[in-house]
């Protein structure tokens, strides 16, 4: 039976992850900072500081794959983010384990093109794009130094299977007032999501195929692309009734900011509300990975949610 470790089990990826690992028959050790999370039995479950490289290290014994799904609070970034992925990259090596990361959009910068492909370059032009830039730099020099093999799936905002979500905590905050918030102006737009529990599958379907590829690479994870216009529809027609359009507090952000870090942060983000983007690439629907249609998944998310 192949190992997994899954650090950051405790996060919306991690929780989504664990249990794809589980129900594909791997054995899946589950890694949070209190390692007491309600989980299927048969699932072990382990305590770990992911900023205590030897507590990680150890966390991680016995495991042939980690999947790295640790991301601390914006404010935060800049401080931890290198030390994680050198912490991760250790375990990795010790274990001489495949690493697994979950890649985002931010590398694009704030000039994101409509189309991304996998051969579209990055521009880190604002902090936390520079940040994920140079940790996945990490990750290819580790690969090549040390032959710890990365290989990342890259996707949209993550929505679906669990709470936190700027689904739940923005757009459909205020829906039993009859209220639809959306953080962008341009309503007509197409916005990359990633449904979580098709990302995990994906995860799955990139694990099968690790010992064939090479030390570093990576992969989009096409996802589904909503407009505005579109979750509203949907979050209508599920609710059976209209809804009033109504805009995120952007410059309640801003001003917070001032004394808060992570709305500051938060705030510079955005402009990925205001482009167009979306995830093109084919390279995973040849491991049988099936999507769930987009429709279907939105509908999904609300019925977890049960925000009717």
């Amino acid at each position: 039976m192949t190992s997994i470790a899954i650090v950051g089990a405790n996060g919306r990826l991690g929780q989504a992850a664990t249990l794809a690992f589980h129900q594909a028959g791997y054995r899946v050790i589950a890694v949070s900072r209190n390692g007491n999370l309600n989980l299927p039995v048969g699932i072990e479950q382990r305590a770990a500081n992911a900023l205590n490289q030897a507590a990680l290290i150890q966390a991680t014994t016995g495991a042939e794959l980690i999947l790295n799904a640790l991301n601390p609070p914006y404010a935060r970034w800049q401080s931890e983010v290198l030390t994680l992925g050198r912490n991760v990259l250790a375990a990795a090596k010790a274990h001489q384990a495949t690493h697994l990361f979950i890649g985002n959009v931010y590398n694009y910068g704030t000039q994101i093109p409509a189309q991304i492909t996998p051969n579209t370059l990055f521009q880190a032009d604002h902090l936390l794009a520079q940040v994920r830039v140079d940790l996945e730099t990490l990750f290819k020099q580790a690969a090549i130094d040390q032959q710890v093999q990365t290989l990342i799936i890259r996707a949209g905002d993550f929505y679906g299977a669990s709470q936190g979500t700027w689904i739940d905590l923005a757009l459909l905050r205020d829906l039993k007032k009859g209220r639809f918030t959306y953080p962008s102006k341009h309503w007509e737009i197409p916005h990359a999501w990633a449904y979580l529990p098709d990302l995990a599958q994906a995860f799955v379907a990139l694990a099968q195929q690790a010992p064939k590829l090479p030390m570093f690479a990576q992969w989009l994870f096409a996802g589904h692309n909503f407009t505005g216009e579109q979750l509203l529809t949907l979050s209508e027609n599920y609710l059976g009734k209209p809804l009033k359009r109504a805009p995120t507090p952007w410059g309640l952000f801003k001003v917070l900011g001032v004394v808060n870090k992570n709305f500051k942060l938060l705030t510079s983000m955005r402009y990925l509300w205001d482009k167009p983007h979306q995830l093109i690439d084919t390279r995973l629907e040849t491991w049988n990975f099936i999507a769930t249609p987009s429709e279907l998944a939105y509908q999904q998310t609300l019925q977890i949610l049960k925000l009717s």
